[in-house]
């Protein structure tokens, strides 16, 4: 009689744990007390990088992607964090997309991650139809980083160059020159 009833308990335990919703992040959730800050991302589609600088204008991250191949275009432009999602399906290209980061309003776009590891050959050539893919590790680690309303910025250009933080994350700008040049020449101004 026993066996019966712990085997009732464990299958309802595990149904009730298939039921809790995938984790979409809103923008009043906490992420991580963490004290490293992504302030805003930069993706270059001219060399397939993804930087993620941190508020004093220095790269804390840096990955290569994958953004969108011939005919599937990755748009250019100025975006933000609309949504996040742990993981998400795309119906269309039947895609379970991992750490998933919405940086246009319909989520139609974003960085993520997918299942399985065949397409990290790809990363560093275009090779989506439009998002940004990074390896899944690569996806975790980002969306644990990146708030809602984080600055997106998906440009073409040749030769940027970026400062990297020295000795770890999170350090702060040992040449505010060198980060508002930088800043002047993408945004117009050296906020960030």
């Amino acid at each position: 009689m026993r066996k019966p009833f712990l085997l009732f308990v464990f299958a309802s335990l595990t149904f009730a744990v298939m039921l809790l919703p995938v984790g979409i992040v809103s923008a009043d959730d906490e992420i991580d007390d963490d004290p490293i800050i992504v302030s805003r991302i930069i993706i270059n589609l001219y060399n397939q990088r993804l930087y993620a600088l941190n508020p004093e204008g220095y790269v804390v991250f840096e990955y290569p992607c994958s953004t969108g191949k011939s005919g599937f275009g990755t748009p250019s432009g100025h975006f933000r964090i609309y949504s996040k999602a742990w993981s998400a399906y795309s119906k269309k290209y039947s895609a379970t997309m991992t750490n998933w980061m919405a940086f246009t309003p319909n989520g139609g776009y974003g960085i993520h991650g997918l299942l399985g590891n065949s397409y990290y050959r790809r990363l560093g050539s275009p090779a989506s139809h439009g998002c940004v893919r990074l390896t899944r590790e690569g996806a975790r680690e980002l969306y644990g980083y990146v708030a809602i309303g984080t600055p997106v910025d998906v440009v073409r250009i040749r030769d940027l160059k970026l400062p990297v933080a020295e000795k770890g994350l999170g350090q702060q700008a040992r040449d505010k020159s060198l980060v508002t040049k930088m800043l002047e020449e993408l945004y117009g101004d050296h906020s960030l």
